[in-house]
């Protein structure tokens, strides 16, 4: 009695001790855990924040390089600075002066040769375009951005850090952030050797940039050299520019800058700024040209939040000590209630163990369904194909087929006639339908195997984009044996003029699909139904280049619809479900891929050709 009085007495010791320190313990807990959340809600706003201003910074990069390449494959810029003829300088600064008055925040667009001299230049300010005249075009072969995008190998685009705008020598105010975006043209285009490069004014982007903010934190922007674009403190801005060296982030914070190198700071990272979270973001497509995106918040706000949790926790303790009391009055109760609990929590995670088994089940016949489906998917794009090819080989192998069988037939006769006794004349009319029906067989089963090869050649060259060396009449009648059918249903015949010695050594799954687009594009547009008419494929050989020349008898184009005919979206046919890119594709393969040249002639009522130059050999260095 007395050891089980002992027992009650140091349980209730035990159970005030407790009393006394789980208040501590919970509130210690809760300041943790809130002190958590908060650094969670932190690093989340770090994030939200990070994540609108990559999205406006790529945003405003992927216009930039969108408008450098429209500019790039514009139609008349290409003609008027084609490096076969004498450029057009005029033509050139009127496409500039329509480019620049159509796309934002331009500053300036201009074009220099491999000297470095700008050959022609349009500055855009307050929506109005100048044509700069010869006497004030300059030489900008020593300037960085000029060199650095000579090295720069098409298709990439060269980016220039972002810096402030200079006029006559110094920095214009108000300040206007500017980036160069250029390209090196003569490398896979027509133009000649130079570089086309675009100005642009970042002011607004980077307005918008210092207008985010989440709660307290704040967004700031680092070039790679460690100067900061977008700083906690306006005059730590653009002290590269400004001639402030001391206002950079490897001397003023050298361990948050050793961070930055290394990699993105996932979780905010407390320094002397306060806690920072961190992205970078690259201007260019090989990774070079970084900035670095920070998520500031203040040391101060930190601290602020650290003194309330503290309260906070405080009062936390105090309210759970008044009740401890209470609740070692009811312990009894509690253990018991505690006891039922813990038996419900076994029956539970049995049933929810055997929920987990039958889940299991289901989840192995699942797959076993999942596979067999996947099967049924691959037979029924076998039998499509297989319908499709058994199309085309139909007649020749029926015909193979009935030959085959009649030779059958005029066997058992030749074997009854020997029975009932053999005529000469008999004989001579056996060898006679034996040799025809032979012949009628062989014609048509070496017809199937020509079918079969050229099926067979037509998949693999649109699968294979490798330089490899080809007959292109082989190519053309691999084309139209595929498209006749829909040709037919026209009314319209393809005629190839392609003579049998011209071979080249191109991508001929490229040009395969530049013919069937031409070809398509005349079926499409150029006759009207039940209409005859035809589409003739002529090609020459000249000097180490093939000419190809696909022209029709149709309806004819619009003249004011041409200048635009390989523009993206242009189309005649949008109620028919066109998309107006077919066109636009063929003059980017046969530009940017067989580095050919692409031109339309048409009059109304007369019909369509398109004339396609393109080189022998695509090995061969560009001239």
């Amino acid at each position: 009695m007395a050891s089980s009085r002992y027992h009650n007495r140091s349980y209730l010791q035990l159970l005030y001790l407790t009393v006394l320190l789980l208040p501590l313990l919970v509130a210690g807990f809760w300041y943790k855990t809130k002190l958590a959340d908060i650094q969670s809600d932190m690093e989340r706003d770090h994030h939200n924040l990070l994540t609108s201003a990559i999205a406006l910074i790529n945003r405003e990069l992927g216009d930039i390089r969108n408008a450098l390449n429209l500019l790039h494959l514009d139609h008349s810029l290409n003609i008027a600075l084609d490096r076969q003829q004498a450029p057009q300088l005029g033509i050139a600064a009127d496409v500039f002066t329509r480019f620049g008055l159509s796309i934002r925040n331009l500053q300036q667009v201009r074009w220099l040769d491999e000297s470095g001299m700008e050959m022609v230049r349009v500055d855009i300010k307050n929506q109005k375009t100048v044509i700069a005249q010869p006497w004030q075009l300059q030489n900008k072969a020593n300037r960085y951005y000029f060199a650095d995008a000579m090295k720069t190998m098409p298709p990439a685009l060269y980016f220039s850090p972002i810096d402030l705008n200079v006029e006559h020598g110094a920095v214009e105010r108000p300040f206007k952030p500017t980036v160069r975006v250029a390209f090196h043209t003569g490398i896979i285009d027509p133009m000649p050797n130079g570089v086309l490069i675009l100005n642009y004014d970042l002011t607004k982007l980077f307005k918008h940039l210092s207008s985010l903010k989440q709660h307290q934190t704040q967004l700031s922007i680092a070039d790679d050299n460690g100067y900061w674009l977008l700083s906690p403190q306006s005059d730590w801005q653009w002290g590269r520019d400004l001639n402030h060296p001391q206002y950079n982030l490897k001397t003023q914070t050298p361990a948050l800058w050793q961070e930055l190198t290394k990699d993105k700071t996932d979780n905010a990272m407390a320094f002397k700024l306060g806690s920072v979270s961190s992205e970078r973001s690259s201007l260019m497509a090989d990774g070079s040209r970084d900035i670095f995106l920070l998520a500031i918040t203040p040391a101060a706000q930190t601290q602020a939040n650290r003194q309330r949790v503290l309260w906070e926790a405080g009062v936390i303790a105090l309210v759970l000590f008044i009740p401890g009391i209470w609740l070692i009055r009811h312990e009894r109760n509690y253990l018991h209630s505690l006891k039922g609990l813990n038996d419900q929590l076994d029956r539970d995670n049995q049933r929810l163990f055997e929920a987990q088994q039958q889940a299991q089940t289901l989840l192995e016949q699942q797959q076993v369904l999942q596979d067999d489906l996947v099967e049924a998917r691959k037979l029924s794009s076998l039998g499509m194909m297989v319908a499709g090819v058994a199309h085309e080989l139909n007649t020749p192998i029926g015909s193979a087929m009935m030959a085959i069988s009649k030779q059958q037939s005029d066997l058992d006769t030749l074997k009854a006639q020997i029975s009932g006794g053999l005529t000469r004349s008999d004989l001579d009319s056996f060898l006679v339908n034996a040799e025809q029906g032979l012949a009628l067989a062989e014609q048509n089963l070496a017809r199937s195997v020509t079918l079969v090869q050229r099926f067979k050649r037509l998949a693999i060259d649109r699968s294979n984009e490798d330089v490899v060396a080809f007959k292109l009449l082989q190519v053309a009648n691999d084309l139209t044996d595929a498209i006749k059918i829909r040709a037919a249903k026209q009314h319209v015949a393809i005629v190839l003029d392609i003579p049998p010695e011209i071979e080249m050594r191109s991508q001929p799954g490229t040009l395969s699909q530049v013919l069937q687009n031409l070809i398509t594009n005349a079926l499409d547009h150029g006759f009207d139904t039940n209409n005859k008419g035809s589409i003739n494929i002529k090609a020459r050989l000249e000097k180490g280049w093939v000419s190809i020349t696909v022209s029709d008898n149709g309806k004819g184009i619009e003249p004011s619809f041409i200048p635009q005919i390989f523009d993206p979206f242009v189309t005649t046919g949008r109620g028919k479900g066109n998309s107006g890119l077919g066109l636009h594709f063929v003059y980017n393969w046969v530009v940017s891929v067989l580095r050919g040249r692409v031109k339309v002639q048409s009059h109304l009522g007369q019909g369509t050709s398109f004339f396609l130059q393109l080189p022998q050999n695509l090995e061969t260095p560009a001239l």
